[in-house]
């Protein structure tokens, strides 16, 4: 028999029922659900310059940090860097912040900073060209300076660096992807992927301590998770499936208006689309305020300009095209041959706005087949500059015109720093140099002088046709909160939860 010796048992029977060593343990809560997160494609991959892709981009900002960061009015703010400071116009100078660490553990130096952004502008397949095209180098002076020597002077390089993600090395899976955000990576599956919170951030905890982001390619089917209570967010729901979100008690719709407009792209390269007449002709035929009426209703705004409103470089345009349908059928007759068909590729989430499209070209004498992709499928495509005609959005992150004009018009070169998203091939020497001294004038009346001859040549190219100012929808649970966010982007780390309902 096993026991203290010489205690007696009646006293340790007696110690056990009223001591405290006997009470029984309590009952730890229930771990916090976590922040269930829907989006439409998988996140191909974990390295923030091998991707633009607009979701994919908003869910790396939890796991790394960019060197400047922005406010809802994308004025800037220190984020690795606590400040900076320009000797020159073509030298900036950044001091990082103490005791910043990489969720390995190591601290983060002017060296890690230096080689990321060094990388984006060289490495083959980055993703980072026009953020930093005026970059000419960047240098570590010490541990904690980082220093940028630009070629002129460069008025967007904060913006840039904004969106510019400092990683450790060059992710390729969990275990390398390694930053210095709130969360870092506990699994990825390419459709799925887990974030756990960084014990060791700077700045404030998250709200949630486990973040699940999961691929469902179908839209109703995204929706249909959030009003199950399987999901908390889902993101680009269909038009069809906003009314019965909103009108169910376990949700809320979220519209973020933002600096996104909905766009027309038309190929420049061949068939009849290389002809300027053919191209004006349907730009002629597009009635706006018809097309959001019946394929957008209450869901965006007119577009005639190429920025939206809230945009640098917006100017209200001094007459608002009016179609004429007549004069362009005649054209269309004239030019497009007779049997001839163009496909116009898009999304589920275009789908409306392309059918509107093909009844409208189909009236003039022009025959355009709509063809929906998955939108991993849409990217590929567009890429290799295989779509005739499609529909984008495209979000203006800097808040600038000279987002599209850069990235999306200048003639695409071989370091990818301009034309990167520049998918109709369309080539204009001259209206290339209008956009690269636009990058470089600092005096703010110039350099909009410049902006505005540069959309003018590219709104009477019609390569890029602006349909509507777009806001960007979400399907939330009704225990989060998503705050404004300037590009409509999701930001799992900027989520909050909000307390039970009373």
């Amino acid at each position: 028999m096993s026991g203290s010796p010489g205690v007696p048992w009646a006293i340790l029977v007696a110690f056990c029922v009223a001591g405290p060593a006997c009470t029984p343990a309590p009952v730890p809560p229930p771990p916090e659900p976590p922040l269930r997160v829907l989006v439409r494609s998988p996140l191909s991959t974990l390295d923030p310059q091998l991707t633009n892709d607009f979701t994919t981009s908003g869910v790396l900002e939890a796991i790394y940090e960019p060197l400047v960061a922005v406010d809802d009015r994308l004025r800037p703010l220190p984020a690795l860097a606590q400040s900076w400071r320009t000797p020159s116009n073509e030298w900036w100078r950044f001091e990082l912040r103490e005791g910043v660490r990489f969720h390995d553990g190591r601290p983060l130096r002017a060296g890690d900073v230096a080689a990321a952004l060094n990388a984006g502008l060289t490495r083959e397949g980055s993703r980072e060209g026009w953020k930093l095209a005026r970059v000419q180098r960047v240098e570590a002076s010490d541990q904690r300076h980082v220093e940028i020597v630009t070629r002129g002077p460069a008025p967007l390089l904060l913006a840039g660096l904004s969106q510019a993600l400092v990683a450790a090395g060059a992710p390729s899976d969990a275990a390398t992807a390694i930053g210095t955000g709130p969360y870092r990576v506990s699994a990825w599956s390419g459709s799925s992927l887990t974030l756990r919170a960084f014990e060791g951030h700077r700045g404030p905890r998250p709200d949630f301590e486990t973040v699940e982001v999961r691929a469902v390619p179908d839209a109703r089917a995204r929706v249909d998770e959030v009003l199950a209570g399987r999901a908390d967010v889902a993101e680009f729901p269909l038009a069809d499936d906003l009314a019965r979100a909103a009108a169910s008690p376990v949700a809320r719709v979220v519209a973020q208006p933002g600096l996104t407009l909905a766009m027309l792209g038309l190929r420049a390269t061949r068939g009849p689309l290389a002809d300027p007449a053919v191209r004006a002709a349907l730009a002629a035929l597009i009635d706006r305020e018809a097309l959001v009426r019946e394929a957008v209703p209450g869901l965006g705004r007119p577009a005639f300009h190429l920025a939206p409103r809230a945009a640098v470089g917006y100017f209200e345009p001094q007459r608002v095209p009016a179609p004429s349908p007549a004069t362009t059928a005649a054209t269309l007759r004239a030019r497009w041959p007779r049997g001839h068909r163009e496909r116009l590729l898009h999304v589920d989430r275009d789908r409306r706005v392309a059918e509107h499209l093909r009844r409208v070209f189909a009236a003039a004498g022009a025959d355009v087949e709509t063809v929906e992709l998955p939108w991993p499928e849409l990217d590929q495509r567009l890429d290799r500059l295989e779509a005739p005609l499609w529909l984008m959005q495209f979000t203006y992150t800097s808040g600038d015109v000279a987002d599209v004009l850069g990235d999306a018009i200048h003639t695409r070169t071989g370091d990818g720093r301009y034309g990167l998203v520049n998918f109709s091939g369309f080539s204009d020497p001259a209206l290339d140099r209008v956009i690269e001294a636009a990058a470089a004038e600092m005096e703010h009346g110039l350099r909009l002088e410049r902006l505005r001859e540069a959309v003018d040549r590219t709104l009477e190219a019609n390569v890029l046709l602006p349909l509507f100012e777009a806001d960007t929808f979400y399907v939330t649970s009704r225990r989060v909160e998503l705050p404004a966010d300037p590009g409509g982007r999701l930001r799992p780390h900027r989520i909050r939860r909000l307390p039970p309902a009373s």
